[in-house]
């Protein structure tokens, strides 16, 4: 267990705080750093806004909004009749930040309707999440029974789905609606001896290396097709601006421990070497053919230097406001079988595909979260 020399420990430090400072600056653009606001006026509800074609899809008739106070809104008629109510709430933290929301409400503070403010959620997490009805699971209900209403996460969108549960429940309630936390839970217990066998793996590899193909196979059946727990770089990009639930994400933040100690005082590439399912998934299908492709020498200059493009470019695109999903730049989400978009199944399987030939292309060429990992690492 050979520490790093003390000035490549140094080298290794300095290039984690521009990494985080690059990162933060990309996660700033959504208003935000930590969950917190970076305008003062933006940390409460009283920055909503509710504006009456949203109004209308509960209200026809309606026309006019008046803002109450900091979270209330009154919905009126052509008569100034009182049609309802819309309740804003600031949201909980999803698989890419708060999810905010608005509860509608008719005269009699009976729930017509919820929609979703501003968020960053993942196309294909929110689309499993509407297409299960969520938004109309409390209809009927007055908002003082929501919290009696038990409703269940949606499989295969679990984050998304409970935020928006959680916010509804908070959004009704006077006091603040925690959901338990079960730290002996069997997601848990399972993926931490996992990683801790890993981890002994990453130090002590002679002595494994035999047992390497069933340690793939159970990262990918664990952290891949089970839990889904991978880190990204759109998941860095979504903590670093919405902050992170501790109690949902316990695995990924020890996780992300190790993936950023273990290169950076050890020097040894851990996560990459030894935890990311697509990475295990394309060695194992690298062993389908032993004879690959001899890549040109001016081809394999280009695409080394892949990974630091790709990282750039994103961080330009973001740096200028450009919006696109960012759950579409890897192609981790292709564990969420419940979920994943078939567009995505294909981005996935064209480098399973080419990792028979060429070993694991997307982590050499084209990974930015690798990219990310090996900078600290050099």
């Amino acid at each position: 267990m050979k520490l790093k020399r003390f000035e490549n420990i140094s080298k290794s430090l300095v290039n984690l705080v521009l990494i985080v400072v690059m990162l933060l600056s990309v996660a700033a653009w959504r208003g935000q750093l930590f969950g917190h606001a970076l305008q003062k006026e933006t940390d409460e509800n009283s920055s909503f806004n509710l504006e009456l074609e949203d109004c209308q899809q509960f209200f026809p008739k309606a026309a006019s909004v008046q803002k109450v106070n900091n979270s209330q809104f009154s919905i009126f008629d052509e008569v100034d009749g009182i049609l309802g109510f819309a309740f804003a709430y600031k949201g909980e933290k999803g698989y890419g930040g708060r999810v905010p929301l608005y509860t509608f409400t008719d005269a009699n503070n009976v729930i017509c309707g919820i929609t979703l403010g501003k968020h960053f959620e993942g196309n294909e997490y929110l689309n499993k999440t509407l297409g299960a009805g969520i938004l109309t699971k409390w209809n009927g209900l007055l908002r003082s029974q929501v919290n009696e209403k038990f409703i269940d996460a949606v499989s295969g969108a679990s984050f998304t789905s409970r935020a928006i549960i959680l916010g509804v429940q908070n959004s009704a309630s006077e006091q603040p609606v925690t959901p338990p936390f079960n730290f002996a839970s069997t997601e848990n217990i399972s993926s931490l001896v996992l990683l801790f066998i890993l981890t002994f793996a990453c130090f002590f590899p002679k002595k494994v290396m035999k047992y390497r193909t069933v340690l793939q196979v159970l990262s990918i059946a664990v952290f891949g097709f089970w839990l889904s727990q991978l880190l990204s770089f759109v998941q860095i990009i979504n903590w670093l601006a919405g902050g992170v639930n501790w109690q949902i994400h316990l695995v990924l933040l020890v996780l992300l421990t190790l993936a950023v100690v273990i290169p950076l005082v050890f020097g040894r590439a851990f996560y990459c070497s030894w935890v990311c399912p697509y990475g295990a998934a394309q060695e194992l299908c690298g062993k389908a053919c032993s004879r690959k492709v001899q890549i040109p020498s001016k081809t394999a200059k280009f695409l080394k230097l892949m990974r630091e493009r790709i990282f750039i470019v994103l961080l330009i695109l973001l740096w200028t406001g450009f919006s696109f999903d960012l759950t579409l730049i890897e192609p981790f989400t292709a564990f969420s079988v419940k979920t994943v978009s078939y567009w995505m199944l294909g981005f996935a399987s064209i480098f399973l595909i080419l990792s028979i030939f060429i070993p694991k292309v997307w982590c050499r060429y084209f990974c930015p979260t690798g990219f990310i990992l090996e900078w600290i690492r050099k």
